[in-house]
């Protein structure tokens, strides 16, 4: 996948309009996409403070800023926390790209998908469509083998039990048998004199 989309601006524009006027996408890497019209952009995102979007757009560079240089983990949360406050739609790509990064399949599943509902019309929806199967695959893959590993740990467990049931009653089998021939055993002598018969037979 491409990187994240770009909060771009116009200079000199302040007024919250102006913002949504000079919102647009632009694809990191080969093969940039297209800027986004205006009409699109002012149709992505419900009115917002000025104060919100200036901050949004803030938490976007930051975002924007640790993509670039790796960090997908402060990436996610920076274009998360922008999400949260300017309600763009676009900022579920990048979302959904740094966690993808950070191989948090079920995240960037969810923002992916809901890139997608909330922009049909996206240029990149084929590519998005694509990675989305590869995602889901490997989710499928993680959740089987999850589910193998579990298994096998609740066999191993049960085994475990067992060898310590049958530990215990073996031990118990032991002491029984211990304790039957002993009992079967003749007594010892008692202390004291014992004196020897010898019986002489007649020619």
């Amino acid at each position: 996948m491409t990187g994240p989309h770009f909060w771009t601006t116009i200079r000199g524009v302040r007024s919250t309009a102006g913002w949504i006027a000079a919102w647009a996408i632009l694809v990191a890497g080969p093969g940039a996409g297209r800027a986004q019209t205006e009409d699109q952009a002012e149709d992505s995102r419900a009115p917002l403070a000025e104060a919100d979007d200036t901050i949004a757009r803030g938490h976007f560079l930051r975002g924007q800023a640790s993509f670039d240089a790796g960090d997908y983990a402060v990436a996610l949360q920076e274009f998360e926390r922008a999400f949260e406050l300017s309600e763009r739609p676009v900022l579920l790509y990048n979302i959904a790209t740094s966690a993808d990064r950070l191989r948090r399949t079920d995240r960037a599943i969810e923002a992916f998908e809901a890139y997608l509902d909330a922009l049909p019309g996206a240029d990149n929806r084929g590519q998005v469509i694509a990675r989305l199967e590869v995602l889901r695959e490997a989710r499928a893959r993680e959740l089987s083998l999850q589910s193998r590993q579990e298994e096998q740990q609740r066999t191993h467990r049960r085994n475990v039990m067992l060898g310590v049931v049958a530990g215990v009653i073996g031990a118990g089998v032991l002491a029984l048998t211990l304790g039957l021939t002993l009992r079967d055993r003749p007594p010892p002598y008692e202390q004291g004199d014992h004196g020897v018969v010898f019986a002489l037979e007649r020619p």
